[in-house]
């Protein structure tokens, strides 16, 4: 509808991934070329709510405002 697949991680390792190293990875396991990211957002951390159930507005306003 429109949108467009930014994909946010939280690297637990000090090299983070690449976008490029994602895309083979998920191309790899069959996901459809429509579903693979477009861009790449590296986060110190997951958002999360106090239960721990991850805050999906803050990494969609911050790739929205950062473009």
């Amino acid at each position: 509808m429109g949108e467009r697949v930014c994909l946010c991680v939280a690297p637990k390792t000090e090299r983070p991934p690449t976008l490029t190293d994602i895309t083979v990875f998920m191309r790899g396991q069959g996901i459809a070329t429509d579903k693979l990211p477009e861009a790449l957002m590296v986060l110190d951390g997951i958002p999360g709510n106090p239960v721990g159930k991850v805050l999906e507005r803050t990494p969609r306003e911050r790739v929205s405002r950062d473009g």
